[in-house]
């Protein structure tokens, strides 16, 4: 007996979609802290090598990296809404 390859159905294509918006925005909420946490060590670690006394360069990169990655949040929310 053959199994007949059947057509998805469209609650399938519902829950596929509903799916994809909830794991973006888990994404963009991952990227944004990965990004933010990268650039304080980053920032952390020149404040160690040249011995500030204030954490002046881990608070420029984390401003930096906020920036960077407002910034690419907006590029793939119009990416998106262009789709």
């Amino acid at each position: 007996m053959k199994k007949k390859k059947g057509k998805r159905t469209n609650k399938t294509k519902r829950n596929k979609k509903q799916l994809n918006p909830w794991l973006f925005f888990t994404g963009l909420g991952l990227q944004i802290g990965g990004i933010t946490y990268v650039m304080a060590w980053l920032g952390g670690m020149l404040d160690d090598e040249f011995e500030t006394s204030k954490p002046y360069f881990a608070l420029i990169f984390v401003v930096i990296g906020l920036i960077g990655a407002i910034y690419s949040v907006t590029q793939q929310l119009k990416k998106i809404n262009n789709e």
